[in-house]
């Protein structure tokens, strides 16, 4: 299975590269300046860089250094799309950690211009990377972020697409019933864009997406062992795959139901789709595709006792792949004797040439010691009569230009006088406006700041506990909530999309949202995250077409100090118990999200939580957290830290007593080192 796996990887990268070439060439009509001929230039590379790719990457290369030069060169748009092209190249070229650089560049690029779609197909990128290195964790951890922006933007061609990769990771992991539940939501999306879409290409591009969606998860049930499933979704992407005349992937299919059908033991429905097959195939054409459907039709010959049947086709298989190796190394011998030929006719020719070349300068030589001993003396006069005449020249043009080159520069000076004191001036009203930027944003983190919870509050009603809230800018995305109610409190920790000013925004929402739930009285962790996500809906108008579809993460804790008791629900959030041993007990909340876009079959307004009750021992901890700590880059290897370490340093903290914000801190920017943060951070834990 793992040769269909590396082919369906394949398709979705090449399918990834057309849409990246598709949005290179749309992306002309930008309100960037661009000359002309540069513009034109920078077309034709990305159309060569693009053909080269596939059969040429290391020209296909040098083609993109050229592309992003002169993007460069012109402070152009199109930066982004030039290392994006490199990054797929070096993927192709499994230089991984080259690729990762290039993505991450341009995620960059995306966050300095808050252009969330570019973020979210920078996580895309990113996560194809981890995926092709075997790092599915990470794979699915940029995958899942790059949904939550695509989601929130009801980007439901960039939602399917990802869908499509996110489901490839579940199968790598042998996480069959999650792969199906994955492709099958991609597949809705996918065909219910068929429906509406009128473009032919497109079409024709959702029609393969489907057909290929299908192909997956007929592999995922042969893996499960449900054959008929298997062999009726298979069945359908056949038909598409026939109908499109795509007879590669076609051959495929059939040799597939071939398989599954001698599987099911329907022995003639196997040799009719393994015949089909054979049909297909060139005589000199897919040689490995025709042995294995020969060797599958053996096995049904053998089956049906036509054993000297079995044993032909048997011979016949062995023997193509005996060919296809032979071919191998045919194909090897004949380049290196071509490559041999050809550096030895390069040799002959210049030893050749340069015999001529000796032979002609000798010739000249000779006629020109003649005509210089003929005419020496009428040379001499001439010559002389000839430089008076050329110097007098020279003089003259001299004395004119150096007159020209003096206006030049006086008229230069002049516009570089007067450009200067308009630069002076435009950097003194820029100066001034993004001091008044700044000054607001310090205002809003100001008023951010006075909704947080009163620190003698939480001090009076826990025994201990810490917070460590550290926004990625002036003002965060991240908050958390405190309410005393006697014996009774409510602790809330919560992540909002984005970080900086429209994260602030959010945050103030998500206060007076939880404030308005929970009034006078303690309610229930569950009914508080309804409350929420029915408020944030109908505030934002999520409902409606083309709407906002921000929402938040959020972890939520009802404490009953005198019972020792804490009822938890969550949403995309979890929480931690630790005891003083430093033993981790994890408790995760919901998948379903509070605000902004689920699923088509869901109501935005009725949404359900599930409800934890945990009876808390003596000494332990609770930790509430949001995912900016560990997704940090940093460390020995520069990588994420990731919720394993994160955990260790919760287990360890609680064993040795290091408990104080400080202690956080000191972590964190131990771990960041020189690398920029990259999401807003908070951790608060207690302990009654």
């Amino acid at each position: 299975m793992i040769r269909f796996l590396k082919l369906f990887t394949l398709v979705v990268f090449c399918l990834k590269l057309m849409a990246f070439q598709a949005s290179s060439t749309d992306s002309i009509s930008s309100p960037f300046v661009i000359s002309e001929s540069d513009s034109i230039l920078l077309d034709s590379l990305n159309d060569l860089s693009y053909d080269l790719t596939f059969y040429d990457l290391d020209s296909a290369l040098i083609i993109i250094e050229e592309y992003i030069s002169i993007s460069k060169k012109n402070n152009n748009y199109k930066i982004a799309d030039g290392i994006t092209n490199k990054g797929y190249i070096h993927l192709q070229l499994g230089n991984h950690k080259t690729a990762l650089n290039c993505f991450f560049s341009v995620l960059k690029l995306g966050e300095n211009n808050s252009d969330s779609t570019q973020i979210s197909e920078s996580y895309n990128d990113i996560a194809m990377v981890y995926m092709e290195s075997q790092q599915y964790e990470k794979a699915l951890n940029y995958y899942e972020k790059s949904l939550k922006i695509s989601r929130s933007q009801n980007d439901f061609k960039n939602i399917s697409f990802t869908l499509n990769n996110y489901g490839l990771v579940f199968l790598y992991l042998s996480d069959y019933d999650k792969a199906i539940e994955v492709f099958y939501e991609a597949l809705e999306l996918k065909k219910n864009s068929l429906e509406t879409e009128t473009d032919s290409d497109e079409r024709y591009y959702l029609q393969i997406d489907i057909a290929m969606l299908e192909s997956n998860l007929g592999l995922v049930f042969k893996e499960k062992k449900q054959y008929k499933k298997a062999i009726s979704i298979t069945e359908e992407a056949a038909k598409i795959f026939k109908k499109l005349e795509m007879n590669f992937y076609l051959i495929q299919n059939y040799y597939n139901l071939s398989e599954l059908n001698l599987l099911q033991n329907n022995l003639f429905v196997a040799k009719k789709y393994g015949d089909l097959s054979l049909e297909l195939i060139e005589d000199d054409q897919l040689l490995d595709l025709k042995s294995n459907s020969l060797e599958v039709l053996a096995k049904v010959y053998e089956k049906l006792n036509q054993n000297e049947k079995a044993l032909d086709f048997l011979e016949n298989s062995q023997l193509l792949n005996d060919s296809v190796n032979r071919e191998e190394n045919k194909t090897a011998v004949a380049e290196a004797e071509i490559k041999y030929e050809y550096d030895k006719k390069l040799v002959r020719d210049s030893l050749v040439n340069l015999q001529k070349q000796r032979v002609f300068d000798a010739s000249l030589a000779v006629k020109n010691a003649e005509l210089k001993s003929q005419s020496k003396i009428t040379n001499g006069i001439v010559l002389i009569l000839f430089l008076i005449v050329v110097f007098s020249i020279l003089i003259w043009i001299r004395y004119q230009k150096n007159q020209q080159e003096k206006e030049v520069i006086q008229d230069q000076k002049k516009v570089m006088d007067d450009a200067y004191e308009e630069l002076e001036s435009n950097k003194k009203q820029i100066e001034q406006k993004n001091k008044e930027i700044i000054d607001s944003i310090y205002y809003a983190r100001y008023i951010q700041r006075a909704l947080y919870p009163d620190e003698d509050l939480i001090k009076d009603y826990f025994k201990d506990y810490v917070i460590f809230n550290f926004p990625k800018d002036i003002v965060g995305g991240d908050f958390h909530w405190f309410k005393s109610f006697g014996d009774k409190a409510v602790a809330i920790a919560a992540d909002c999309t984005g970080h900086g000013v429209p994260g602030g925004f959010i945050t103030v929402l998500g206060n007076l949202f939880i404030e308005s739930s929970t009034g006078d009285k303690p309610l229930s962790p569950n009914q508080i995250l309804s409350d929420i996500n029915n408020e944030l809906v109908t505030v934002l108008k999520q409902d409606e077409k083309d709407a906002i579809q921000d929402g938040m993460d959020l972890a939520i804790c009802l404490i009953d100090k005198k019972e020792r008791k804490l009822v938890f629900s969550g949403s995309r959030n979890g929480i931690y118990i630790i005891n003083k041993k430093g033993e981790l007990k994890e408790i995760k909340g919901d998948y379903t999200p509070v605000g902004g876009f689920y699923s088509k079959k869901e109501k935005f307004k009725r949404r359900d939580y599930e409800l934890h009750e945990i009876k808390l021992k003596k000494d332990e901890w609770v930790f509430m957290y949001s995912d900016g700590y560990y997704d940090q880059f940093g460390g020995p290897k520069n990588k994420s830290m990731g919720s394993t370490r994160f955990k260790e340093m919760l287990s360890n903290a609680v064993k040795e007593n290091k408990l104080k914000t400080s202690h956080f801190k000191e972590g964190f920017f131990n771990w960041m080192g020189d690398n920029e943060q990259i999401d807003d951070v908070l951790v608060m834990g207690f302990n009654l």
